[in-house]
């Protein structure tokens, strides 16, 4: 009987530790210190980036999250990192996810006679200040 409580109290143990128990808040708390995205510890090696909503992420894992979303994961408002240095790779994977998901309107097909048809994108590149 005893085996059979310890085995149910290490399954909960378990479930507690999830990304969704994480989520909703069950174990909130003793997670300050990790990614909400990926849920590892910050290391020094591979320490928190800090949004101006005042959520920590790894930066590797916010800038993959920006490929799809340009909101916060936890609070959905517009992402926008304090670090200049971050912030500026923040605004190239913007700028290409906006590329990407954009309507090709500035495009010229070319034809090969034997390689086929080519699209040639037309790129507005921001001006050198």
């Amino acid at each position: 009987m005893e085996v059979l409580e310890a085995e149910e109290a290490k399954k909960h143990e378990v479930h507690r530790t999830s990304a969704a128990a994480f989520v909703e808040g069950g174990i909130q708390e003793s997670c300050d210190d990790a990614c909400s995205i990926c849920l590892e510890e910050f290391t020094e090696s591979d320490p928190s980036t800090v949004t101006n909503c005042k959520h920590e992420f790894h930066l590797q894992c916010i800038l993959e999250w920006c490929q799809r979303s340009s909101e916060c994961p936890m609070c959905l408002h517009p992402i926008s990192l304090k670090d200049p240095t971050s912030q500026e790779l923040f605004e190239a994977v913007e700028q290409e996810r906006k590329f990407r998901t954009a309507p090709s309107r500035n495009a010229t097909i070319f034809h090969h006679p034997s390689l086929g048809d080519f699209e040639l994108q037309h790129v507005c590149l921001p001006s050198a200040l």
